[in-house]
């Protein structure tokens, strides 16, 4: 019997779509949904062109602030770090209440976000652990570089270390 099922989303198209299957599982079985988010460290998503296009050009210059603020270029206790990173966690948010409604709206009921930092395996893993998670749906996203190959996707991962049952979406 399921009856907590944790999504992780970082907002992208798989992600999404781990959501969605999520939810519909959740409301299925009238299981907890836990959504989590985490803020990685290492650096930002890959923005695509078409993303990029869609950010007010007065913005842009933040996507660099914020690009150096987790190239470890930019002292998080600052001025400028304490407000870049009020940034991110505003985004994160952002992303969780997406999911959330989206949740709500396919009928799941028991509906939890969790914003975490840090490395997002072991975050998910964490938090799965938690909230004793009965399965954990993740997006996969394609890593075509050889950055991928070595080190592996966040789903691979999960999938591996996970004491519970995982689903990779595409």
């Amino acid at each position: 019997m399921m009856r907590t099922i944790l999504a992780a989303t970082d907002g992208s198209a798989a992600a999404q779509k781990a959501i969605e299957l999520a939810s519909d599982l959740a409301a299925k079985y009238q299981a907890r949904l836990v959504l989590v988010h985490v803020l990685h460290h290492r650096g930002l998503p890959e923005l695509k062109v078409e993303q990029l296009a869609t950010v007010p050009e007065a913005y842009r210059p933040a996507v660099a602030d914020v690009a150096a603020m987790l190239a470890g270029t930019v002292d998080r206790s600052s001025e400028t770090g304490a407000a870049l990173r009020r940034a991110l966690d505003l985004s994160g948010q952002q992303i969780l209440d997406e999911a959330a409604e989206t949740a709500r709206e396919r009928g799941a009921k028991d509906v939890t976000v969790s914003l975490q930092e840090g490395d997002p395996v072991r975050r998910i893993l964490e938090c799965a652990e938690r909230e004793k998670a009965d399965l954990i749906v993740v997006g996969s996203r394609g890593l075509g570089d050889l950055k991928g190959l070595f080190l592996g996707s966040v789903s691979h991962k999960v999938s591996q270390l996970a004491t519970c049952s995982c689903i990779t979406v595409k």
